[in-house]
């Protein structure tokens, strides 16, 4: 068979080579022949780590790197975390021909994704200005861009990445930390990021198609929400928007419930104004599918709720602080059970989160129970500092109330003892009506009392559960429960053995 050379293939063969290899592969084969060198450059270029390998595409003598210590200062805890960057710089004004590698593969640049690293790589605001000055023009085939920056307490040395962006923008993730300079809570509401500011003014002109925009500030800047109002209102054909640290103006909320197309929706605490929507101010979401709320209150989230009515929403993620006592949890319940959308709501997911918050209270059956008016809810968490105490009785009409249920999650507190009171907690025999109601539940987490030998005796003398299909009349095995999580609930040595076969007859190993 006569040997073919590399040459010989056409520059789609050698193209799909380079779709399949990562990106050491595509370094080896750009050094090995001419006629790889061409597809693997594309498609290495195609994708980057961040900004700085185009920065480095300008000559030598114009860059510099230093090394800054820097604290970096997230939204989850206020201890600074000691981060040691490689800080790309320029020293000196640049000139056309400076640009001319830069413009050579800034056309080739599809997606830039920031990624960790343990030797994190950035560039320096003094750079990203003097390039600026340079007008290197946008980078007009960017699709995709997920920018990440860590800023120090001065706002004036905040880059100007949005210089960068092009007209093809579809997706656009930024995420801002500023490290304040005394406490977390210090920087608050303290000065604005003019940068900031200036990229929310051009982002419309600049992303006319922008389809996904997803703003996170840390910590939050309330100055920026008029910008990022302005913004929202000039873009038609967002199909997902998520705001963090900016609140969203009542104006900016109207635009996006008549947007056609939005799917995706997150904010927090929408409304800083002296009180709330009413229904009439705005119209439904007409496709929105899935919706994150953060809100102070109970009665905040329960406005927004009142307001926003997506007829087909079917994942919506609750976060309040701080945690409900069973009367704020009852009348959230009682909103949800009667909410437009109730009918396609298949995940329902309520976070709450509170930092000194005293030992939570039961959320009792009778505040819980509203909740079975949504019928075809497939999962449902209820995270942060509270459970909910169900018993047998309302773990029963649970079961037959949901009967898709995939997982629920009641409770997440672990250092949080369960009371003595059997009728508070259900027991080992009140799970029967969940294996046999819910063939498809994987995940359950309850509190449960303490197991005693009689209940593993009801349940072993039970006949084997035989479940039959509705539509074929065929006989359905148990389901197959992957976690189950039982709270602080205790079981005697003795009874580990028959409590293992109960437990078998309920559920059939899964094998995970």
């Amino acid at each position: 068979m006569a040997k073919r050379s590399v040459q010989q293939f056409s520059p789609d063969v050698l193209s799909r080579i380079c779709d399949h290899c990562d990106r050491s592969t595509l370094v080896q084969l750009a050094r090995t022949c001419r006629a790889f060198s061409i597809p693997s450059f594309r498609r290495i270029w195609q994708t980057l780590d961040g900004f700085a390998p185009l920065f480095e595409t300008l000559p030598e003598d114009a860059l510099h790197y230093y090394t800054e210590s820097l604290r970096s200062w997230t939204r989850v805890t206020p201890m600074p975390l000691s981060l040691n960057l490689t800080v790309l710089d320029i020293n000196r004004e640049l000139t056309a021909t400076d640009l001319l590698r830069f413009r050579i593969y800034a056309p080739l640049v599809r997606h830039i994704c920031w990624k960790p690293s343990f030797k994190p790589k950035t560039v320096s605001p003094h750079a990203w200005h003097v390039l600026d000055r340079a007008n290197p023009g946008p980078l007009r085939n960017l699709r995709f861009l997920v920018y990440r920056e860590l800023q120090v307490p001065d706002p004036t040395r905040s880059s100007p990445f949005h210089s960068l962006l092009g007209p093809n923008l579809i997706a656009l993730r930024v995420s801002l930390t500023r490290a304040p300079p005394n406490s977390y809570r210090a920087s608050a509401s303290e000065g604005v990021d003019p940068t900031l500011i200036d990229f929310l003014v051009a982002l419309p002109r600049t992303c006319p198609f922008l389809r996904i925009l997803e703003v996170s500030v840390s910590p939050p800047m309330s100055r920026a929400q008029r910008a990022l109002a302005d913004a929202v209102c000039l873009l038609p054909h967002l199909t997902t928007f998520s705001a963090s640290g900016i609140p969203l103006l009542p104006r900016a909320f109207c635009h996006l419930s008549t947007l056609p197309d939005l799917k995706t929706a997150s904010w927090e605490d929408y409304y800083t104004g002296a009180g709330p929507f009413t229904p009439h101010h705005v119209r439904p979401f007409p496709s929105l599918e899935t919706l994150a709320i953060s809100a102070n209150t109970v009665e905040r989230a329960l406005a927004l709720l009142a307001v926003a009515s997506p007829p087909r929403l079917v994942h919506l993620t609750l976060t309040l602080r701080p945690a409900p006592d069973p009367a704020q949890f009852a009348s959230l319940a009682h909103a949800l059970a009667s909410i437009p959308f109730r009918p396609t709501l298949e995940l329902l997911h309520i976070k709450f989160r509170s930092r000194h918050a005293p030992k939570p209270e039961p959320i009792p059956p009778s505040a819980f129970s509203p909740l079975f008016s949504l019928s075809r809810l497939r999962d449902i968490r209820i995270d942060g500092h509270c459970f909910v105490a169900l018993n047998d009785h309302a773990l029963a009409e649970m079961a037959r109330a949901w009967p898709q249920l995939r997982v629920a999650h009641l409770y997440e507190d672990h250092s949080w003892t369960a009371p003595d009171a059997p009728e508070t907690l259900p027991t080992l025999p009140g799970l029967v009506e969940v294996s046999r109601r819910c063939p498809d539940i994987e995940q359950l987490f309850i509190m449960m009392r303490d197991v005693r030998r009689d209940d593993v005796e009801a349940v072993l003398a039970l006949p084997p559960p035989r479940v039959v299909d509705a539509s074929t009349l065929a006989a359905v095995s148990p389901c197959a429960l992957a976690s189950l999580g039982v709270g602080r609930a205790a079981v005697e040595e003795d009874d580990v053995a028959p409590l293992a076969a109960a437990l078998s007859l309920l559920f059939r190993p899964s094998g995970r």
